[in-house]
């Protein structure tokens, strides 16, 4: 906003001074034109005729009428070696002059006095009123600038509050009442939030609905399928069937808390934590750790310690879910390294484990929804990958999957999150 503001400032202060510029060659060619010779003898040269012409005939033409224009005109004979008519100016810059020959065949000389031509321009630029002259196209030109930019600023700082996730905050009425593409497109911007938030809420209700009317029923059928487990077990009936239904419900709840997981990470983000990233990244090595007590966990950072506005749970969502992902596809006597690396306008954040890999072809198709390596012994729906790619994607990052020459899965996620200081 600042570079709009000076390259606004600089674009009107410089077609001010242009103008002037312009202004005064214009001012000059009229001058030149309008006191041209050719222009002066022609208005001119009749008055001067009927003066000699008079003159010649005896008649004195120093007085009376003839006197009328002497200010302006003046006459000077060759023969008589004086002025006839008119009188001397000092300055031979403000008058024009040319030559004729009477009817009776004597010489004379005209003088014709005109104004002086402006020197307010060179005066301007080599005193005192050049720097006043100078302060007030400045200071036209910033009030002006600030005039038109200050309705850009305000919608900036609105668009950065929609940004922060406070949809129903709207614009003051003085932007939307205006009349012009701004106030256009402040009417939209409004329209656009309230539609937005709309959708949202909407989409909130939509999750807690689903969540509700999905998992009453599977609580439901858990306490069912654990009595007829038990009726089972009392009468001495293999209860091997009876688990297998338990464990399908038990996936299928695990299913839907996933999926809700992944739809909530593209509706939330509406509240901005200041926090760096080392903290979020301990967490979730402390949260992994607890579930996988006997694995190994390694976590290293470096660059400095910087603060970010950002939304720390979904970061701990997507790398939660690499994590886990790691840990179940890698032996259990082999560490799952976490390296942070933080960088000017750029965060790295890399996840690698030492199992077997992804081909090649099957790296970009991880992302997609339900799928997953096929291994019977390992227990997944394959939404732990979708689930980081949202997340990754909510922060306006990317991630990537790669095998790593010595061996292992290496996730790469890529961040370019706005410093806390820089957020204003």
């Amino acid at each position: 906003m600042r570079t709009l503001f000076w390259k606004v400032f600089l674009i009107l202060a410089m077609s001010q001074v242009c103008l002037i510029l312009v202004v005064a060659v214009v001012l000059k060619f009229e001058y030149d034109q309008r006191f041209s010779e050719f222009n002066l003898s022609q208005n001119f040269q009749p008055l001067a005729d009927f003066v000699v012409k008079q003159y010649e005939n005896g008649v004195d033409v120093t007085g009376g009428d003839f006197r009328s224009r002497e200010n302006s005109l003046a006459i000077f004979s060759y023969a008589a070696d004086e002025l006839i008519y008119g009188r001397r100016w000092g300055s031979p810059e403000n008058r024009v002059s040319w030559n004729f020959q009477s009817e009776g065949g004597q010489d004379y000389q005209v003088f014709v006095q005109v104004p002086p031509r402006s020197r307010w321009l060179p005066e301007v630029l080599n005193t005192y009123p050049m720097i006043g002259a100078f302060a007030t196209v400045l200071m036209f030109s910033w009030l002006l600038t600030f005039l038109l930019t200050g309705p850009i600023r305000r919608l900036k700082t609105h668009v950065k509050s929609l940004a922060e996730g406070e949809l129903d905050h709207r614009l003051e009425s003085r932007l939307t009442r205006r009349r012009d593409e701004i106030g256009a497109l402040a009417t939209a911007l409004d329209e656009m939030s309230e539609r937005i938030q709309k959708l949202l809420e909407s989409k909130q209700r939509l999750l807690y609905d689903v969540s509700h009317e999905l998992r009453a029923p599977l609580a439901r059928m858990q306490v069912a399928a654990e009595m007829v487990r038990a009726h089972a077990e009392e009468r001495g009936e293999d209860p091997t069937l009876h688990e297998r239904v338990s464990y399908e419900i038990n996936s299928l709840n695990a299913i839907i808390t996933q999926l809700l997981q992944l739809a909530r990470n593209e509706s939330e983000g509406v509240q901005l934590d200041t926090s760096g990233l080392r903290e979020p990244l301990r967490e979730v090595v402390e949260d992994m750790q607890f579930s996988w007590s006997e694995r190994d966990i390694r976590l290293s950072c470096t660059g400095g310690l910087r603060l970010y506005r950002y939304q720390s749970g979904i970061l701990r969502s997507a790398v939660k879910n690499v994590v886990e992902n790691s840990l179940k596809y890698s032996p259990a006597d082999s560490p799952v390294e976490i390296l942070l690396e933080e960088s000017e306008g750029q965060q790295l954040i890399r996840i690698r484990d030492h199992g077997p890999g992804i081909p090649d072809d099957r790296l970009e198709s991880m992302f997609q929804p339900f799928t997953r390596m096929q291994s019977e012994s390992i227990e997944g729906f394959g939404l732990g990958l979708s689930i980081a790619k949202r997340a990754v994607e909510t922060l306006g990052g990317s991630i990537m999957l790669g095998n790593h020459p010595e061996g292992g899965l290496i996730a790469e996620i890529r961040l370019k999150l706005q410093l806390a200081d820089d957020y204003t």
